[in-house]
């Protein structure tokens, strides 16, 4: 990928030092000795130039010589016009305009707007690069297009879609919004980027559920000088001290997340973020508010060759979800000063346990030993057996403590009848069998070490562990342990 940039060449003092030069003006390139820089600079900026050169020059002492020639600059425009004589005596050198020769070296010319309106699609950095959504966009549309060659043109806004049409530039690239009717021999990509605006309210919001809803007495924030602000000057029913405006995004949805404000308007891509980050502050009120914008590229209608190839690259760009790394521009993501305190408590659907410390392996098979998990399966699993507040034993899924043979080898529990699992299924013998199975299968030390296991292969023996009925369980130990039943309730 190849990304050009323009320079041309100021002379100083008798010094030559390289500047770079970004902005471009309606359509005019122009040398300066020998070097030639394609810019748009309007005739009246030229002159304005090439008077600052000339009061440069005057810094150095020049002979006088009366037959010397006064420097001339050559302009190259985009149609040609006759060159006037002059009177160099009376008059300052007249630029004489040339045509501009076309792109023949298989760089694409990409009109953009620098420095947008909107500076996170395109703006300068402090080198001079052009830097934001849509530079990052062109570069890797380049880079799956074959490593296409571009150069990236600054140039006003309102005379990119004019520059396509007439051949200077072969496409234009500035968060240029797809119209309805596309102007006449201009064609758009497929869309790389959707923006419509949302309402974002706080997660305990009961009266807002969209945009229509919000009356004359409620106060609203947006970003100030935004589409969002825009909308809500056009569609809400308020004085200009309901509206309060922000110089930023976040700064207008931490007025909401501190309840200053009874909603914010922002697009779908901070909405999205929000509702992501802070899912217990922040929620949103209806859909898109005016409809959405697609963003796309605009190329010349009979380009058929180029558009194939933005669109292809755009689609590979978006199967990859690499659009959607380049849209983080577009993402304000300083963080809510208290944005993590829940404003909704718990969801009916959840049971939050909160711990001190970090839980491991809260299989209820396993029997590795660490006190959070511990404390998170007495609290929420239970057992054959269990502790009282008194610490004394007392049934739990059993219905009575089990009975014990006279060898004290052979324990029987009479579950519970009425009990279920969360999932609706009935706890019988079966699903208590099944779970200690599962236990010695596993490798369960300690309840292999209980159970008879006569192959001594340690594990328990499959009759072991018996299912009498629908509500009777049969151990059989390896050897007497009247200790047995406080591992049942641990």
């Amino acid at each position: 990928m190849r990304q050009h940039i323009a320079y041309f060449f100021m002379p100083i003092s008798n010094k030559v030092e390289k500047v770079r030069f970004r902005l471009a003006f309606p359509f005019i390139s122009f040398t300066i000795g020998d070097m030639r820089y394609r810019s748009t600079s309007s005739l009246s900026s030229l002159l304005i130039l090439l008077i600052v050169i000339v009061g440069c020059a005057r810094q150095t002492p020049v002979p006088d010589t009366t037959d010397a020639t006064p420097p001339t600059a050559t302009v190259i425009a985009a149609a040609t016009t006759e060159t006037e004589p002059t009177d160099t005596a009376a008059n300052p050198p007249t630029p004489t305009a040339v045509p501009v020769p076309p792109a023949d070296n298989g760089v694409l010319t990409v009109a953009i707007d620098v420095p947008h309106k909107q500076v996170e699609f395109a703006a300068f950095d402090d080198f001079g690069n052009i830097t934001g959504l849509d530079a990052d966009l062109i570069a890797a549309i380049a880079a799956v297009s074959d490593d296409l060659a571009y150069e990236l043109i600054a140039i006003p806004y309102d005379a990119i879609i004019d520059g396509v049409q007439t051949g200077k530039f072969d496409m234009g690239l500035s968060a240029i919004v797809i119209p309805e009717q596309p102007e006449e021999g201009i064609a758009y990509t497929r869309p790389y980027l959707e923006i419509g605006e949302q309402l974002l309210v706080r997660a305990n919001e009961t009266e807002i559920t969209d945009i229509d809803s919000i009356t004359a007495d409620m106060v609203v924030s947006v970003e100030a000088e935004s589409q969002s602000g825009q909308i809500a000057i056009d569609r809400l029913p308020m004085s200009s001290r309901q509206l309060l405006t922000f110089g930023s995004v976040q700064a207008a949805v931490q007025e909401l997340s501190n309840g200053t404000v009874r909603a914010t308007i922002v697009d779908n891509y901070q909405a999205s973020y929000y509702i992501n980050r802070y899912p217990q502050r922040f929620k949103l009120a209806g859909g898109f508010i005016n409809g959405s914008r697609s963003f796309g590229i605009a190329v010349a209608a009979d380009n058929t060759d180029l558009l194939t190839t933005l669109n292809t690259a755009i689609a590979t760009l978006s199967d990859n979800e690499n659009v959607t790394a380049i849209t983080d521009r577009l993402v304000d993501k300083r963080p809510i000063n208290r944005g993590d305190i829940s404003l909704v408590g718990t969801p009916e659907d959840r049971v939050l346990i909160g711990v001190v410390g970090t839980s491991g392996d809260l299989d209820p098979s396993s029997d590795t030993f660490g006190y959070i998990n511990w404390e998170i399966k007495q609290n929420t699993m239970s057992g054959l057996l269990r502790y009282d507040q008194n610490n004394q034993l007392v049934p739990a899924l059993a219905a009575t403590m089990p009975t014990i043979s006279d060898d004290g080898l052979k324990y029987t529990f009479t579950l519970r009848e009425g009990l279920f699992f969360p999932d609706g299924t009935l706890l019988d013998a079966n699903a208590v069998r099944n779970s200690l199975v599962r236990a010695s299968e596993n490798g369960n030390g300690q309840l292999n070490n209980f159970l008879r296991d006569n192959n001594l292969d340690g594990f328990a023996d499959g009759d072991a562990i018996q299912a009498v009925g629908n509500n009777q369980i049969v151990l059989q130990l390896d050897e007497a342990a009247s200790h047995f039943v406080t591992f049942l309730a641990t």
